[in-house]
């Protein structure tokens, strides 16, 4: 039952590309589809949900920064998951969230300990 409901969404999504191939706007949006069709292994996708409650994590605990450093630290954490996106060393993102997950905790103390709760 899972097995055909993926392939029926799989084929809805290569129609969708063929489509957008076809208009000349489209054709990085399909480009963009194809990389998006590539399953998932359940590693990675387990991978995938800890970097993404990792950057929610940082950017709840960027909201807290007073004035306009709230804004910078948005884009610094932004730019940070940007730079590291083509990653596909499983080791070296493991590697990448404890880090961050340090530099958040660290942020988080520094922000306590001014007061900005």
């Amino acid at each position: 039952m899972l097995t055909a409901c993926r392939q029926e969404i799989a084929a809805q999504w290569e129609q969708q590309i063929r489509t957008l191939r076809n208009s000349t706007c489209g054709q990085e949006i399909a480009a963009q589809w194809e990389q998006q069709i590539k399953t998932l292994n359940l590693q990675d996708f387990l991978l995938r949900g800890r970097v993404l409650k990792l950057y929610r994590q940082a950017l709840r605990i960027a909201r807290r920064a007073p004035g306009g450093s709230s804004d910078e630290l948005r884009h610094i954490i932004r730019q940070e998951i940007e730079t590291n996106r083509t990653c596909n060393d499983r080791q070296r993102i493991r590697f990448l969230i404890s880090d961050g997950l340090e530099r958040v905790k660290r942020l988080d103390e520094t922000l306590d300990m001014q007061g900005h709760s």
